[in-house]
């Protein structure tokens, strides 16, 4: 699926910097040799007394004002945990911002992530993921010291709205009406990525600490045969709801059409609705599971590049 609105900001340079080969562990600047000792202590002092904490590597991408992306490293910032990185994003309000071309676009949430974890010590790194035929993209990732690298994607409303599925419903038993299962209430994504593959995402709560592409496409599998079930479900309870309905014996006076039925009929009835409550609770808990699955996967992955 293609989606519209996605980032634009490349800019017409050679890719440079710190890529996943550096990703153990890369150096935070690299700096050529061959110079006097002199030359470089004049360098550093006017690096330090202009630029603090910035960085010289250009990530060859812009931001919606046109300007570059500043990487505000910490040299004192450390790989996090899993469990640590997760908690960072729970606290952590930017993807609460609105994707808003052309004023905040998602290398201005890369930007915004990669120097809010920094402040807090935690190392990241901003991600650049070309497609084969849609818009580039920006997103970050964190080097965690028990799970590797994982990619996060925290951009905001607006960008991948187009791209969330419909929340499973479940088909109330003897009323109607659906009840939607509620999806995940944060924009903070897990994001997998696979040069050749879709770019998949899904929340941090829902990943069950697999980072890996086949992981992800395991959790697709899942959640279509889940859909499939639902749908079986949902047929199950039409015509239940069809059977009191045909066999009530008093149906304008009766608001449960339970209550008017014989007694044959009434045990039907009841098996039948005790089969389809214990049917409703196994979708419920696997729901829990997949909850996260709800974004589409979007594009073909041609290109990442990693800048730390």
């Amino acid at each position: 699926m293609q989606s519209q609105g996605h980032c634009q900001g490349f800019l017409s340079v050679d890719l440079k910097g710190n890529t996943m080969s550096d990703m153990i562990d890369p150096p935070r600047k690299r700096h050529g040799g061959g110079c006097g000792c002199l030359v470089i202590i004049i360098v550093i002092i006017v690096i330090g007394a202009f630029a603090a904490n910035q960085y010289a590597e250009d990530v060859p991408y812009r931001k919606a004002s046109g300007g570059a992306i500043d990487l505000d490293n910490n040299k004192q910032a450390k790989n996090p945990t899993w469990q640590q990185l997760k908690t960072f994003l729970a606290n952590d309000t930017t993807d609460e911002h609105s994707y808003y071309d052309p004023f905040y676009t998602c290398g201005d949430f890369a930007e915004q992530l990669h120097n809010n974890a920094e402040a807090h010590g935690i190392r990241c790194a901003v991600v650049a993921v070309e497609f084969q035929s849609i818009e580039p993209h920006a997103l970050n990732a964190f080097n965690t010291t028990d799970k590797g690298l994982v990619y996060i994607d925290v951009t905001g409303k607006g960008l991948f709205d187009d791209l969330v599925n419909s929340s499973p419903s479940l088909s109330s038993i003897l009323f109607p009406d659906e009840t939607p299962m509620e999806g995940p209430p944060t924009h903070d994504k897990v994001a997998y990525l696979q040069v050749g593959r879709r770019l998949g995402f899904v929340s941090p709560e829902s990943t069950g600490g697999d980072f890996t592409y086949q992981a992800y496409e395991r959790g697709l599998e899942r959640l279509s045969e889940l859909t499939a079930r639902l749908d079986r479900y949902n047929a199950d309870v039409e015509e239940f709801n069809t059977f009191l309905k045909k066999h009530d014996r008093c149906p304008s006076i009766s608001f449960d059409h339970r209550a008017c039925l014989n007694s044959q009929d009434s045990q039907t009835a009841e098996a039948w609705e005790a089969r389809l409550r214990s049917e409703e609770a196994q979708i419920d808990e696997q729901w829990e599971t997949l909850r996260g699955y709800l974004w589409e996967p979007v594009g073909v992955v041609s290109g990442v590049e990693i800048y730390w």
